[in-house]
Order: C-alpha cells, then structure tokens, then sequence
C-alpha cells in the first residue's frame, strides 16, 4: 500500500494499474540483483549489480536527502526564524546563543560544500 499511494497520486491511475507498476519497477530491479551472486555474476563496472543498487539506492540516497533537507530548511526559512528556532533553549543545555550571520551561513553554504565533497569523492 505505502508504494503504491505516491505512483496512484503523480501518475492518476487506478489502485490495480498503480500495482503493475510497483511489481513491474520491483521485478525490474530484483532480477538482475538476484543474479549478481549467481554463475551468471551480472556485474556493472566490475561490480556486483546488487552492490552497485545499494551504493545508489541505500546509502547514497539517504545521504543526499540529509543533504538537501538540510539545505531546504536553511534556504526557505527567513533567516530571523531559522535563528530563533536554532537557539531555543534546551532543557539539556540552557541557552546557546548563535551569532545569526554565523549559523545562517553554515546552514546555507556547508549542506552545498558537502553535497559537492561527496559528489567529488564519489566520482574519483
């Protein structure tokens, strides 16, 4: 049900439609990546196809919506209403006072500066 809500959502299409799909993209997928580790070692650059998968897919992915939803927040929200959100007091740590030039900067520019480190060192 959780997959196949957004297909039924962007492409309007009935519940059983939205089910070919889903099962389509997944077989698509699965096949090679259950081959990788069998004598037909379907491979992409040297590697196994399922290791290729999980390097784009599982940790890739999730590194780069960290990325962006960090970036997002920092480019959409006023920056008055980012500092203040950021040094709200914790119970843990009382009040920790931000210099707002200082934090709105870091939160803008070094989501971008990593996005492009981790672009570079994933194509070297």
């Amino acid at each position: 049900m959780v997959a196949l809500a957004p297909i039924r959502d962007e492409f309007h299409v009935s519940r059983r439609r939205a089910a070919v799909i889903a099962v389509t993209i997944v077989t698509a997928l699965g096949i090679p990546s259950a081959l990788s580790f069998t004598s037909m070692g379907l491979t992409i650059g040297g590697k196994p196809f399922l290791d290729v998968m999980d390097q784009i897919a599982g940790s890739g992915v999730v590194l780069v919506a960290g990325i962006v939803g960090a970036a997002l927040i920092a480019w959409m929200l006023p920056g008055d209403r980012l500092v203040r959100a950021i040094n709200a007091p914790s119970q843990r740590l009382g009040p920790i006072m931000f210099s707002s030039r200082w934090i709105i900067s870091v939160g803008r520019y070094l989501p971008l500066a990593t996005a492009a480190l981790l672009l570079l060192t994933y194509l070297i």
